[in-house]
């Protein structure tokens, strides 16, 4: 069991006692989606990282390279006021619950003349027919020493060749790399520029570039420089000086919403920043979800989930069910669901086991656990999710450390996942999600 993967146990576990999640999980890795991946990779772990902690990544959008700190519970009180690691930070012995964890999603089969076109992560990044099995590599991406890294934008991915690890890793930002633009479902990649990270746009394939001052060796210190640009990499806009401490997590309408790349102890507080005026217009705690107009979050483990549409300035509560807590969700393109993790089961020993998907109908405020969804987070396997493009198709998949792998789909109105096993190349993994 890796690190992170670990952290993210003991985050859940946090949620089940009804605390907020460990400080250093959510508040020092907030990065992650930009950074822990090229990290990992160039590190030399590809094939456990990928496999094993690129779902993971999703969920926590960083790597905390500091010392785990003890997690809430009951009796202990927050992690921010414990004096020094309780026993649940180490590892946790593997099998102690009495049941062992689901590893595959359970559902109805799915048909195998469905056709799902999937994106590979891979040296040289391909989609994947499920129907066929065929593999369609992409053209304009030059082979990359270590699997590419994806950003999801409306109507797209960006993808960036995964960069050497930096000397001054933890803290400073990556190298510059070149990012290249996938269309949805194209063959052809197409070079959009050069930079050091990038945020998903509000636009159709719009991206947010951020560059730091040559030399800067300590991100969270300097403020970084961020310029709008369209597929074509040209300008679509003023480029503006984010604060210091902050990048871009996703343009939500006419704002930047901005995460730390640092947080102390207590909760994660995202902002909400106009660029036009340099003026944060609200703050938010715990994000679990943002889109190009919406943003969702959560303050406590069986809190109501809060959804504001910042077109309108309504917002919406939520409720969840008791002692769960909703992380890494994504909104479908239409902007009518929300897909989340939601956080579930606990073994003897006190650490989270189980990971369910729920899709939330933002028209009826109504949630609903995916029958079958449910995963162990202990088991040699990751659950994933993402929505199909331009549709309300979810897609859930279950990657393992081997080709064989899994893939489910819902729609509206089912009850149970569709599932099929798949069996994907050797050094590819599939792709759904914000980030991968």
């Amino acid at each position: 069991m890796t690190d992170i993967e670990r952290r993210l146990r003991e985050a859940m576990l946090a949620a089940v006692d009804g605390e907020l999640p460990p400080a250093d999980l959510v508040g020092r890795v907030l990065r992650m989606h930009r950074r822990y991946l090229a990290r990992a990779v160039g590190a030399a772990v590809v094939g456990a990282v990928l496999l094993a902690a690129v779902p993971v990544a999703f969920a926590l959008r960083g790597a905390d390279h500091g010392r785990p700190q003890p997690i809430a519970s009951a009796s202990s009180g927050s992690p921010a006021h414990s004096p020094s690691p309780s026993p649940r930070s180490s590892h946790p012995p593997r099998h102690a619950h009495s049941r062992p964890e689901p590893v595959w999603m359970r559902g109805l089969p799915l048909p195998p003349a469905t056709d799902l076109r999937l994106l590979l992560a891979a040296r040289d990044p391909a989609w994947f027919s499920t129907a066929s099995g065929g593999i369609t590599t992409i053209a304009g991406l030059p082979r990359s020493r270590y699997p590419y890294t994806f950003v999801r934008v409306r109507g797209g991915w960006d993808a960036r060749p995964s960069p050497k690890v930096p000397a001054c890793t933890p803290d400073c930002p990556d190298p510059r790399m070149p990012v290249y633009l996938i269309a949805d479902g194209s063959t052809v990649a197409r070079r959009v520029a050069v930079t050091q990270e990038t945020a998903p746009g509000a636009g159709h394939v719009l991206l947010w570039l951020e560059t730091y001052p040559p030399g800067t060796t300590n991100a969270s210190t300097t403020r970084a420089t961020a310029q709008p640009v369209s597929a074509s990499g040209q300008p679509a806009g003023a480029a503006v000086r984010l604060p210091t401490g902050y990048g871009i997590q996703q343009q939500v309408g006419r704002y930047l919403l901005l995460s730390p790349d640092l947080q102390g102890p207590g909760p994660v507080i995202f902002k909400l920043w106009d660029p036009m005026t340099s003026r944060v217009v609200r703050t938010f705690r715990n994000v679990v979800a943002a889109s190009a107009s919406q943003i969702a979050w959560s303050i406590c483990a069986g809190c109501a989930m809060h959804v504001l549409d910042v077109r309108t300035g309504r917002s919406k509560l939520i409720g969840v069910p008791s002692r769960t807590w909703p992380y890494d969700g994504l909104f479908s393109s239409g902007g009518r669901f929300l897909a989340v993790h939601l956080s579930g089961g606990v073994t003897a020993n006190g650490y989270a086991t189980l990971g369910r998907i729920a899709v939330i109908d933002l028209a009826t405020r109504r949630l609903q656990v995916l029958v079958g969804s449910r995963v162990g987070t202990d088991a040699p396997a990751a659950l994933i999710f993402g929505w199909r493009a331009g549709s309300d198709t979810l897609i859930a998949a279950v990657t393992t450390a081997h080709p064989s792998a899994q893939i489910g789909t819902w729609h509206p109105g089912a009850v149970r996942l569709r599932v099929r096993r798949i069996s994907v190349p050797p050094g590819m993994t599939v792709v759904l999600g914000p980030y991968g």
